[in-house]
């Protein structure tokens, strides 16, 4: 089952809570100019009631140039997302790249699913930097290359010096056990932010963030992770530079509990800082019936129409403001069955 086809299986699921009709519309637009080897997705939704932005993020493994699904005329210049994913593409399968055998996968993103001539808009590029991702034990092993690997990518997406030297020295500050997951490339945004997502424990994103120059709202991002207590606790950070300054912009999310597609506590932690209750409840209720619907399935019926669907949830601080998103996951039955045989599950 292409992920194209569980799209249309779970997009109509969409409560117009978290998606307007319009929004799902580009939502499968931006899908069906995927190609065959995406192989999952998250459709990343505002919480806010006023705000109808719905972007799309695709997973691809294969390290094949995602273009051939697109129309030539459609390609850009040297610097847009579709040159730069064939181009860290190309890394991942040439041997001496520091990329090939350790990016385990890449990620393009749609920011509101494209908004216009949705299948064919430039993505975002965001590229794995942590080889254990797909492992059932992943982070258990250190990641000599991850250095290497940042850099590669960097220098693929010819961000400036100065970025590229807060991307290593937010990577060389790490504290002990925190990993650099994801490296992002902007491409679709105005200002080419470069983004870094790292997982940190909780008791040292504080120090952390201080030690790298982040100016942002302290306050607020200790009230934040003041709810999280537990010593082994974990949260992943994405972090935003533009010119080599850290910028204000936050965002945190917060792994969910093991056997829970999705984690109504995380969820009224964040909705309580983001939200009025009647859009809690309103936005809780659309999440919960959302995963209940799972596993969605075809008229036509048969097994290979099944997409496995879960939530996983962020919010961003932005100069004292709290904004919250949904992930809904979209995973193809097929998929998720391959990479338990031979990655050792997800």
């Amino acid at each position: 089952m292409l992920l194209a086809e569980a799209l249309e299986v779970v997009v109509p699921d969409i409560d117009p809570a978290l998606a307007s009709s319009s929004a799902c519309s580009r939502v499968l637009d931006a899908g069906r100019g995927l190609g065959g080897d995406a192989v999952a997705a998250y459709i990343e939704c505002r919480a806010d009631p006023d705000d109808d932005r719905t972007d799309l993020l695709a997973c691809f493994l294969s390290p094949a140039d995602p273009r051939p699904a697109l129309p030539r005329a459609t390609e850009g210049g040297p610097n847009d997302g579709w040159s730069l994913a064939a181009s860290v593409q190309r890394a991942r399968r040439t041997s001496g790249s520091s990329l090939h055998g350790n990016s385990p996968l890449i990620w393009l993103e749609f920011d509101d699913a494209g908004s216009t001539g949705a299948a064919t808009a430039p993505p975002s590029v965001c590229v794995c930097l942590e080889p254990s991702y797909l492992a059932r034990n992943r982070y258990q092993v250190d990641n000599f290359d991850c250095e290497a690997m940042a850099t590669t990518a960097a220098g693929l997406a010819a961000v400036d010096e100065a970025t590229a030297g807060a991307v290593m020295r937010c990577i060389r500050m790490l504290p002990p056990r925190a990993r650099a997951i994801h490296l992002s490339f902007m491409r679709a945004r105005v200002g080419n932010t470069t983004k870094l997502y790292e997982r940190i424990p909780l008791r040292g994103v504080t120090g952390y963030l201080e030690e790298i120059g982040w100016n942002g709202d302290q306050a607020a991002l200790r009230g934040l992770l003041e709810w999280r207590q537990a010593d082994d606790d974990f949260v992943h950070v994405d972090i935003s530079i533009e010119r080599g300054l850290v910028l204000p912009r936050l965002g945190l999310a917060f792994p969910r509990t093991d056997g829970l597609r999705f984690d109504l506590h995380i969820f009224a932690g964040l909705a309580q800082r983001a939200l009025s209750q009647e859009a809690a409840e309103r936005v809780m209720e659309a999440g919960s019936s959302w995963v209940r619907t799972e596993p969605g399935v075809r008229s036509g019926g048969g097994w290979t129409h099944i997409a496995h669907r879960w939530i996983d949830q962020k919010v961003v601080l932005d100069e004292g403001r709290f904004e919250l998103k949904l992930y809904l996951a979209v995973r193809p039955l097929p998929f998720l069955l391959g990479a338990l045989a031979t990655a050792g599950g997800l």
